[in-house]
């Protein structure tokens, strides 16, 4: 392909060679594009001097075509149908996508969200595939390399290069086993909320526990942590089957907070954390894929539904 070639030429006129032998008259075809006869005369012209053809000669009736042109007739439908496909706006059909799709969510949010979106997905993308892959360092590089397609976690992103929508403010609560002796209790205050073991969950995307442990310690205050751990699954089942209690969100836990049978407690006024919220997050160079469009709906919609 020579483009150099191609850069000086101005494929339009090809466009008007169709149109003038489909209509086989400069007014017409000029009354067909909403051009001037003048204009088209002037295309027809500089399309003569690129074949070195006159491509058309005058009739009474209209215009002759040369045998050069009809020659050109069918391979120039063909190229111009081909060029429409390519540039007419994409269309997805989520029966017909074969895609994998890759996805980093937190662990309380995956375990609640993956099951359920697999089964949807069966049904109607049968062909879609998922990968899940843990929040890291490199996680910003592989959404603009294409290897992380969406992200779900607290990460607020103040980046050009990131699209950010947010899923529902994470509020921090209390939870405790049904039959917990702070089970009754609406709110807490401090000295309850202190009176208890705790259960502290380490999430990497998450370091607000830190910080209000690092409070309590300046108010000379501390609780007592009986276990410490990366795995909220198993948080929230010492949580469950002890009289320990975690802080968790009051958001994206109502499939996990059901399963284990807990009850969630309001903190008291004198703990504080920063206002966050879930976010879900994606790089400018997915913003506009069809396929990636549709599948940021279907997450955040399946989002909504675990608030």
């Amino acid at each position: 392909m020579d483009i150099e070639e191609l850069r000086r030429y101005d494929l339009n006129l090809l466009v008007h060679l169709h149109v003038l032998l489909e209509e086989r008259s400069v007014s017409r075809a000029a009354r067909h594009l909403n051009f001037s006869q003048s204009a088209i005369s002037r295309s027809l012209q500089r399309l003569r001097e690129h074949f070195q053809d006159e491509l058309f000669i005058r009739r009474p009736h209209g215009l002759q075509p040369t045998a050069r042109v009809l020659a050109l007739q069918s391979d120039l439908a063909t190229l111009l149908k081909q060029v429409s496909l390519l540039v007419r706006p994409a269309t997805f059909d989520p029966a017909l996508c074969k895609r994998h799709f890759t996805l980093s969510a937190m662990d309380h949010i995956a375990v609640q969200l993956i099951p359920d979106l697999l089964a949807w997905l069966r049904r109607v993308a049968p062909e879609v595939r998922l990968g899940l892959h843990p929040w890291n360092n490199d996680s910003i590089r592989d959404m603009a390399s294409g290897r992380l397609d969406l992200a779900i976690n607290f990460v607020a992103q103040d980046r050009p290069d990131l699209y950010q929508r947010t899923l529902c403010p994470a509020t921090p609560v209390g939870m405790v086993s049904h039959d917990h002796s702070l089970a009754s209790k609406t709110t807490l205050t401090m000295a309850e909320l202190l009176s208890v073991p705790h259960v502290k969950v380490d999430i990497a995307e998450f370091s607000e526990m830190g910080r209000f442990d690092r409070e309590l310690a300046r108010k000379g205050l501390a609780r007592t942590v009986i276990l410490e751990t990366s795995d909220i699954q198993l948080g929230l089942e010492v949580a469950a089957s002890n009289q320990a209690l975690m802080i968790g969100t009051r958001e994206m836990s109502k499939v996990l907070t059901r399963r284990h049978n807990l009850v969630l407690l309001e903190l008291p006024e004198g703990v504080t954390f920063m206002q966050l919220n879930y976010l879900l997050t994606w790089h400018r160079l997915q913003h506009q894929d069809p396929a990636q469009c549709w599948f940021r709906q279907v997450i955040y919609d399946k989002c909504l539904s675990l608030r």
